[in-house]
């Protein structure tokens, strides 16, 4: 993967970006650095649920609102973070431990996935490339939520964010 070698500061400025959304509601699935091959950049991926109640839209508008108001760290600009659906996601990428150089997998692989996730697991998730080295450890939701678990905890987050940025 190009550029491997994450910049000095980005794992804290992660850290402290990832602890802020929580504190909004915001409960990712999946949070990590990965490399954008397009831009030759790093990004900050986010995988949530509520990603699905929302929208990308609403979603970038509200992490734009956040940083605006100084409720996320400015080290971190909205443009250089991604927020997926879970739903994307192979099951085993949800499991994988941040850091992990083996990995092995919950759920049945086929044998071309279990030998290309041989040492560290890497997604490729439109064109950003995601490692278990930079992936941080995120509190697991234990089963896909429901619809209308979804849309309360995208509620929630959106009037966090929007009582906060006012």
């Amino acid at each position: 993967m190009a550029g491997e070698e994450l910049p000095t500061g980005y794992l804290e400025a992660g850290e402290e970006y990832l602890a802020a959304v929580q504190k909004l509601g915001l409960r990712p699935r999946l949070a990590g650095w990965g490399w954008e091959e397009s831009s030759a950049r790093w990004l900050l991926v986010l995988a949530t649920s509520i990603y699905d109640a929302g929208g990308p839209f609403e979603m970038n508008e509200l992490l734009f609102k956040a940083y605006n108001a100084g409720i996320t760290p400015k080290q971190i600009s909205p443009f250089i973070v991604r927020v997926f659906s879970p739903e994307i996601l192979p099951a085993y990428a949800l499991d994988a431990i941040p850091g992990e150089q083996e990995y092995t997998a919950h759920d049945p692989m086929t044998k071309e996935e279990t030998a290309r996730f041989k040492g560290y697991i890497t997604l490729d998730l439109y064109g950003t490339k995601v490692s278990a080295l930079h992936l941080y450890h995120t509190k697991n939701i234990a089963a896909p939520m429901s619809y209308m678990e979804r849309q309360r905890e995208w509620q929630k987050f959106r009037k966090n964010v929007e009582k906060l940025a006012a």
